[in-house]
């Protein structure tokens, strides 16, 4: 068995490693967490820039893949599995802060009421469309919820979208128009 300390595994000590670990083995859990720490949470920073954040879903990645450890098949290798984890976990992460984040702000904007260049009722229309977008939202798949987020929120470019997902920019344009039309779709279902 591979050590904790060891910084070379050869493929099929990481074999063992990772099956020992998925049997529940406590040492060999350890050294997979030594060994992908930095890692995951470099995919974790691309995502979030807040230190004590990174830290966080770096964590609920590891907490994740030993609680669902049953599933891992083995169809691709364990780092390829422990760093979609990570993207899931950072994913879900921002979409929690930016969305109490917006509720943060609304609740700030409705104990002022409306500015003197805003009248009621034009007010409470960019409220409720507001509303119906977030409710359109999150009847979307994840990866064109997501898409979104990092574009009309985050407000990241296409090249920076691409980084964030790990995909060309070609395909954050075909993705982010695919989602505008779901989004589309969406809407007009509700409305």
């Amino acid at each position: 068995m591979v050590s904790a300390h060891d910084d070379v595994c050869s493929c099929s000590d990481e074999d063992v490693l990772v099956k020992a670990a998925l049997a529940g083995d406590s040492d060999a859990w350890n050294a997979l967490f030594e060994k992908y720490f930095p890692l995951v949470a470099f995919v974790v920073s691309g995502f979030e820039r807040d230190r004590d954040r990174v830290m966080d879903v770096v964590q609920d990645t590891f907490v994740s893949a030993f609680r669902e450890r049953s599933k891992f098949r083995g169809e691709c290798s364990f780092k390829t599995w422990l760093t979609s984890i990570a993207r899931y976990q950072s994913s879900n992460a921002v979409r929690y802060h930016k969305i109490r984040k917006t509720e943060s702000l609304a609740g700030l904007e409705g104990s002022d009421g409306p500015t003197s260049s805003d009248d009621p009722v034009s007010a409470a229309i960019r409220s409720e469309e507001s509303l119906e977008v977030k409710r359109g939202l999150e009847r979307l798949a994840a990866t064109s919820h997501d898409i979104l987020m990092a574009r009309y929120y985050d407000d990241l470019s296409e090249k920076e979208m691409s980084e964030r997902f790990g995909v060309p920019v070609t395909s954050v344009k075909s993705r982010l128009n695919f989602a505008r039309k779901k989004l589309r779709d969406v809407l007009a279902e509700i409305a």
